[in-house]
């Protein structure tokens, strides 16, 4: 728990958008979460699912291929993100850097 504390402290303080970037709500399912943080040209989105169950991820604006930043599930690390959250996963993509 303290390294993904760490992780996420680490990507705030290295991304504008997490830090000052403008908040925006993603229309979502009633077990997923989702919002955008935009600065200047780039944009992140930030996905939680809250269910015990794989969701779908709510529609991301256009975006060629949204690389995965961050997931609170260690075995995501370093793969092409599916557009699933698997169950009780929160996640951090890049939409526009």
């Amino acid at each position: 728990m303290l390294a993904l504390y760490r992780a996420l402290l680490s990507l705030r303080s290295s991304r504008a958008t997490l830090a000052v970037g403008r908040y925006a709500g993603l229309e979502a399912s009633a077990h997923v979460l989702g919002y955008l943080r935009s600065h200047g040209a780039s944009v992140d989105a930030v996905l939680l699912n809250l269910s015990s169950e794989a969701r779908e991820a709510p529609r991301l604006p256009s975006a060629s291929r949204p690389r995965l930043l961050l997931s609170t599930r260690s075995e995501r690390a370093g793969i092409e993100w599916q557009a699933t959250l698997l169950p009780d996963e929160a996640v951090v993509l890049a939409l526009q850097d």
